[in-house]
């Protein structure tokens, strides 16, 4: 799973993941958001198959989307971060995510391979849809639900994962989305949990500045004077959100850009190493290799797009 910068409409794309039987790019528009695209113009609901190698480090990154989602790691287990928790998600468990939440997914110890259903629930029925799906999405206790899987829910996303090889099967995926939907609705009745809706809109200022920025110096201190709070709150806010400092966060996005830059473009080093805002492209090779353990040309050589059919 790797991202590259789409040149004509600045949107990041992560390949491969295939729809239909095709392989289809996944877009973020800016401000993380994906921009969730549909294989049909008259069904607002698309399934992607993702598969992510350990050894070359893949990752979704941090984004989020006006779409629903549903999950399911079929081979290997990859860990979650949905808002401020992290858990690794495998094969027994099913994990729905609400709309608009900030989510991410990695490899943990090795190879892992998901289905992801990105949907609108308009294909419900307007009483049902007014009556228990449209409050279960405005519970502030709904950001996500993990669902343990049945011995026949299993079944049928098997049947699922077979037959989405060639189509998606639209009738299947509509009723395990409604069974879900459901369970999720009794779980969370009663819940005390509600979520920080002005928070996280405070941290999505903070992200935005991060990606509209990283060609170029910034601080701690910018950051805060953006989201006009103080140093310390904005570094508890990425400590909660993306169990890591403010700085780190900017140099892993920083590395995280430049590897898709390397793997997807024929740039030089060098001038990757500028795009992404790096002034020496010596700190820049050493930053890279300790964090994929291999050299930029290395990793070029190695797992570059242009080796993959």
């Amino acid at each position: 799973m790797t991202a590259t910068r789409d040149s004509d409409s600045g949107s990041y794309r992560i390949v491969p993941s295939q729809v239909d039987g095709k392989t289809m790019p996944i877009h973020f528009r800016n401000q993380l958001e994906e921009d969730v695209r549909f294989p049909s113009q008259d069904f607002n609901l698309t399934l992607l198959r993702q598969h992510f190698q350990h050894l070359r480090q893949d990752t979704i990154p941090l984004h989020w989307h006006q779409e629903l989602q549903a999950v399911w790691v079929h081979s290997g287990t990859l860990e979650f971060t949905v808002n401020e928790d992290a858990f690794p998600l495998s094969g027994d468990t099913l994990l729905i995510i609400n709309r608009g939440q900030l989510h991410r997914s990695r490899t943990i110890s090795g190879d892992a391979a998901a289905i992801c259903v990105n949907f609108e629930p308009d294909f419900f029925h307007p009483k049902v849809l007014q009556d228990y799906i449209l409050p279960l999405l405005e519970n502030e206790a709904f950001s996500y639900h993990l669902l343990a899987l049945s011995p026949e829910k299993t079944a049928r996303l098997q049947r699922i994962l077979a037959a989405s090889d060639h189509t998606i099967p639209y009738f299947s995926v509509i009723n395990l989305l409604s069974d879900s939907l459901e369970e999720t609705l009794y779980a969370l009745r009663g819940s005390g949990k509600a979520a920080d809706f002005e928070e996280r809109k405070l941290f999505h200022r903070l992200l935005a500045y991060v990606e509209e920025n990283y060609q170029h110096q910034i601080t701690v201190a910018d950051l805060a004077n953006h989201a006009l709070i103080n140093k310390n709150r904005c570094t508890a806010l990425f400590q909660k959100y993306t169990q890591t400092s403010p700085m780190r966060y900017v140099a892993k996005h920083r590395l995280f850009l430049a590897k898709n830059l390397i793997i997807g473009t024929d740039l030089s080093i060098s001038a990757i190493s500028e795009a992404v805002g790096y002034n020496q492209i010596s700190y820049f090779v050493e930053q890279f290799r300790r964090s994929y353990r291999l050299s930029p040309l290395k990793y070029r050589k190695r797992f570059g797009n242009r080796n993959e059919t």
